[in-house]
């Protein structure tokens, strides 16, 4: 398949810094040394112009701001530093005196509360009423408004713009490509506008999962299996939303063991690489080891203090009477199985702030399938179907997420069918799992954007749909300049109008449906009409994209 040559106006710009028109072998060695020069500032200032834009959506409102009693996801993530700080890890996901569950109670995986206490610590010393216990609910001074916006950016600038730029100048998929198309690719990623307003408009760090999830990747590209179980792991414990991405990441690394590599290069056959069936084994068995290992490494330290704490109880309240006669304490057994059973209840009491199917099929309005007919078939007022919703939702998505199980295991997956599988599950998930939120797209999104030099035209469309489809949240959050800014110049720097006619009628019939309310007005007894349409449109759309993407993928394996 002929692949589209990107010619957006980043990669036209980027031109003239390396021409694409001059051999390599052609320039002379003080031209390669300036060109070279000119590629680290080119990227020095693309960082520069990221962190500025990024600032400049951050000085707009955040979520929930100066709407008591909640609040938003900005005060959900300043109370989360304030509880992580202030009560033992014991505590951080159960309702007692000083948490409050019912005050945005943690409800993300233990990544994101050691991320929450490093920035409580910190706050500590220089803004300590930012993580006041009780007394610093839905605080919102100037300097507290500075300290959590900088905190989005300093986690971008470690966790997901250096990682971005590994990928887009380091990834296989991009081996072939002239330095101006790499370059766009980095673009393309650092200046996602949809992360741009979700992260530091609406407030959230889904940056840093992010990054995790494109380190998996490029570790996957480079044949570190053990590297990318590790990273996505890691992933997977900052934010549970990754769990669209658990089963093409499951596949490619039982495949990867399988036939002993990736198939990057054609010749990775499963007669000469690892035939043997002890070392494909021994391949499963590390991927293995590394996965449960980084789960205990971030599961277990939520037990430290009734382990700790016990300690000296057992020394207090077991004493032996015969100590001197090397009897056992009568009570020490007891004590260590009660702090199991402790630790237990712990990590199960994680799980199920974790995964609260008490909430429903879904939140507010989403733009997947559910949401989208549920005005006809008013599934969660049906209380007779409402048990089952989870096991049918579970089953859609499963069935839309074989077609990728097999792509990946027919043969040694490239790194271009895994990211087209990632894609595909991903945008399933999306479309049909349970409890599904607006923000969730940004987990399909990240591996469709890393096909961009593959379908530039269509992967440019796809991101301008997904940011339409937030734009009820953004628009809730006062952010709608924002949002204009911002989507207006992503359609105009990657030409999305020029995609042709199909896009032409995509990018009228979002303008239609924004100019809605502002013709007809908000209708009394249909108050939500035009954000479900929204909604519907935008999923329509997302499931021709995933027909589009799972088609490709099958025709790529």
């Amino acid at each position: 398949m002929q692949r589209s040559r990107s010619n957006g106006t980043i990669s036209r710009l980027a031109t003239l810094i390396s021409p694409t028109t001059v051999p390599l072998e052609m320039k002379s060695t003080p031209r390669k040394q300036k060109e070279e020069h000119l590629k680290h500032w080119s990227i020095f200032i693309l960082v520069i112009i990221s962190v500025l834009i990024r600032y400049t959506v951050a000085l707009g409102p955040h979520s929930g701001e100066s709407t008591p009693p909640m609040y938003g996801d900005y005060e959900a993530q300043r109370h989360w530093m304030e509880i992580t700080v202030n009560t033992p890890p014991n505590e951080w996901y159960r309702n007692t005196t000083n948490n409050d569950l019912n005050y945005w109670g943690l409800d993300y995986p233990p990544g994101s509360a050691y991320f929450a206490w490093f920035w409580g610590k910190l706050a500590t010393f220089v803004l300590p009423e930012l993580v006041e216990l009780g007394t610093s609910r839905g605080i919102e001074t100037p300097h507290a408004k500075v300290f959590m916006r900088l905190s989005v950016i300093a986690a971008d600038l470690l966790f997901y713009i250096p990682i971005a730029l590994l990928i887009a100048f380091n990834l296989t998929l991009y081996k072939s490509k002239h330095w101006p198309d790499k370059f766009e690719m980095a673009t393309f990623l650092l200046l996602n506008p949809a992360l741009l307003l979700i992260d530091h408009g609406h407030f959230q760090y889904n940056g840093v999962s992010l990054g995790l999830c494109m380190a998996a990747i490029l570790a996957f590209d480079k044949n570190r299996p053990n590297l990318c179980a590790f990273f996505f792991t890691l992933s997977l414990n900052f934010k549970q939303m990754n769990l669209y991405l658990a089963l093409p990441f499951f596949f490619t690394l039982l495949s990867y063991s399988f036939w002993g590599g990736n198939g990057n290069r054609r010749s990775n056959t499963r007669k000469n690489i690892s035939s043997s069936l002890i070392m494909r084994f021994k391949i499963l068995l590390q991927i293995a080891i590394t996965t449960v290992a980084t789960f205990m490494v971030h599961w277990l330290p939520l037990c430290s203090t009734i382990f700790f704490n016990h300690s000296q109880d057992r020394d207090d309240d077991h004493v032996c009477k015969d100590r001197n006669a090397g009897k056992t304490c009568a009570g020490s057994g007891s004590t260590a199985l009660r702090q199991v059973a402790q630790c237990k209840d712990t990590l199960l009491q994680m799980l199920t702030r974790l995964f609260p199917f008490n909430r429903g099929l879904f939140e507010d309005k989403v733009a997947n399938i559910w949401c989208s007919i549920d005005p006809v078939l008013k599934l969660k007022r049906r209380e007779q179907l409402v048990p089952y919703l989870p096991l049918v939702a579970g089953i859609c998505t499963l069935i839309l997420a074989l077609p990728s199980a097999y792509a990946l295991l027919r043969r040694a997956p490239t790194t271009r069918t895994f990211l087209h599988a990632l894609s595909s599950t991903g945008l399933a998930f999306f479309l049909c799992s349970f409890q599904v939120h607006e923000k969730s797209i940004l987990v399909p999104l990240l591996p469709i954007s890393l096909l961009a030099t593959d379908g530039r035209s269509k992967v440019g469309l796809f991101v301008t749909v997904s940011v339409f489809s937030l734009y009820p949240l953004l628009e809730k959050d006062l952010l709608g300049t924002q949002y204009l800014v911002v989507f207006t110049a992503w359609i105009v720097l990657n030409h999305v109008v020029q995609g042709g006619f199909i896009s032409h009628i995509i990018l009228i019939g979002m303008v239609l449906i924004h100019l809605c309310p502002f013709v007809f007005g908000i209708i009394d007894k249909l108050p939500h009409l035009w954000i479900l349409l929204n909604c519907v449109y935008s999923c329509g759309l997302y499931i021709l994209f995933w027909i589009w993407v799972t088609k490709r993928m099958l025709y790529e394996c």
